[in-house]
């Protein structure tokens, strides 16, 4: 019997994300489809803010206060606009996860693959 798709993009980690999320302190498990999604999605924000690190760190706090970090250096994001685009953007993916009910406070890291 021939594989589906989702079945190829669950076996074959393409893109090169190490990402992992913890909500409410508890770390949730992730397939290698939602690590290189979310991945890219972390990357593709600190992009356009100026930034090209190897790790990205996005902290949301209990009162959705955003942080980013950059290869431990954080990224002075000043424009609320910003802020509140990027909050959105890390509850609209962290949200639908299986497990996930309750954002309080948010952690996701990711690398790039070397």
């Amino acid at each position: 019997m021939e594989k589906s798709f989702a079945d190829r993009v669950h076996m074959v980690d393409t893109t090169g994300y190490r990402t992992d999320l913890m909500v409410n302190d508890y770390v949730v498990p992730l397939n290698n489809f939602i690590k290189n999604y979310i991945g890219a999605i972390l990357f593709g924000i600190v992009s356009v803010l100026g930034a090209t690190p190897q790790e990205v760190v996005i902290v949301m706090d209990e009162m959705r206060a955003i942080k980013i970090y950059a290869d431990d250096k954080e990224i002075e994001v000043r424009k609320r606009f910003v802020r509140d685009i990027v909050g959105s953007t890390v509850r609209g993916i962290v949200s639908p996860l299986k497990g996930v009910f309750l954002l309080d406070k948010v952690i996701i890291r990711s690398r790039r693959r070397i």
